[in-house]
């Protein structure tokens, strides 16, 4: 076996054991069952996963900005110690895949910009520096316009997909959707790109977690650019991802001219049962606008759990963990959103991204 065959292995074993140390569905309960930051911050700091990230933290003070910044850390943290295992092709699909978060950043900083609120203490815990990233965080939290933005973003991979609509804001646009979709566009088509340069041992694990996502990405577009904007099918599709996995865009354009939602299904079922599947359970919640985008996670939930479980320990195995754990940091945060506006617990467990319900019953039942 060679050094860097060795390496991945050696990667491989350890997302096993930091997956072993994970959240169980008990834990979830057990969190959403309880009534305030600190004592979810208190619960936290007893966990494996959590506890050295949240040492620091006074529980009796904790406040819900801080505890979700520390689980962040966690995350990040794990991150910077596999990109030691890493180098060349495999190094740069990470740094990428950890990339995605870079998006999210950016948003946070548009509508910071654009509301002219800025950040304060408290909303610059919006931004990480996330392992690998070239962007410069300092600059961008004192940032307060849009082509003092543009100028900091010089020599980023977002420079030029955002001249153009950065132009547009400071021509009076108000939108922020063209700065958002951009960003989007630039990090998914990195990633996607990058999987083509993996082996194929690795690549037939990897690739169906974000195939999947990209998938059902377009399709909640086609579901909202229809539902809520109106959109004709050409204006939709000019707006989603450039990038097709299975669904293609014959499909999408089939989706478009469904008459409303049960059809859409029933078009699904036919030719993509595991995301009808999905949409469908999706659409039977109350918020079904939530739980469509939620679907998206779920399915990729199971494709990095799938990807975790599978073949000799490698890179794929450290992907399918990070995955895993990107979506219980979502869980955490969004539990602690529940929390605090006190929803029934059954309610919000259908709206967590991990499956804590075994046929139609909680599983603690």
């Amino acid at each position: 076996m060679s050094y860097s065959g060795g390496t991945l292995v050696a990667l491989g074993a350890k997302a096993h054991v930091l997956y072993s140390r994970m959240l169980k569905p008990e834990d979830y309960w057990i969190l959403l069952k309880l009534e305030s930051m600190e004592e979810i911050a208190s619960y936290l700091k007893q966990t494996e996963s959590y506890g050295d990230h949240l040492d620091a933290m006074l529980v009796g003070t904790a406040h819900r900005s801080t505890l979700q910044y520390a689980v962040h850390t966690a995350t990040l943290n794990e991150s910077a110690s596999f990109m030691n295992y890493l180098s060349g092709d495999y190094r740069k699909f990470y740094v990428d895949m950890l990339g995605i978060g870079e998006t999210v950043m950016l948003k946070n900083l548009f509508r910071a910009i654009h509301s002219k609120k800025g950040f304060d203490s408290r909303k610059q815990r919006k931004l990480f520096h996330i392992p690998g990233s070239k962007l410069p965080y300092d600059e961008l939290t004192d940032c307060r316009d849009f082509g003092k933005l543009l100028e900091l973003l010089s020599g980023t991979r977002y420079y030029g997909a955002l001249k153009e609509p950065i132009a547009k804001m400071l021509a009076g646009e108000n939108a922020l959707f063209a700065l958002e979709h951009a960003v989007d566009i630039v990090a998914e088509t990195d990633l996607w790109n990058d999987i083509k340069n993996l082996p194929q041992r690795e690549r037939k694990f990897i690739e169906p977690i974000f195939g999947v996502k990209i998938d059902m990405r377009n399709i909640c577009h086609c579901a909202r650019c229809r539902t809520y904007y109106g959109m004709d099918v050409s204006e939709s599709l000019a707006r989603m991802l450039p990038l097709r996995y299975k669904v293609s865009t014959s499909d999408l354009r089939r989706l478009m001219e469904c008459a409303d939602s049960d059809e859409a299904i029933k078009m699904l079922e036919g030719k993509f049962p595991l995301y009808a599947r999905y949409f469908k359970d999706a659409f039977a919640l109350k918020d079904n606008k939530i739980a469509s985008e939620n679907a998206v996670s779920k399915c990729c939930y199971s494709k990095a759990l799938s990807a975790m479980k599978s073949g000799t320990p490698g890179f794929h195995t450290a992907i399918g963990y990070s995955v895993l754990k990107s979506f219980e940091i979502e869980d955490i945060i969004r539990i602690t959103e529940d929390v605090r506006y006190d929803y029934d617990i059954r309610f919000a467990a259908q709206y967590l991204v991990r499956p804590l319900v075994d046929g139609g019953e909680p599983v603690w039942q």
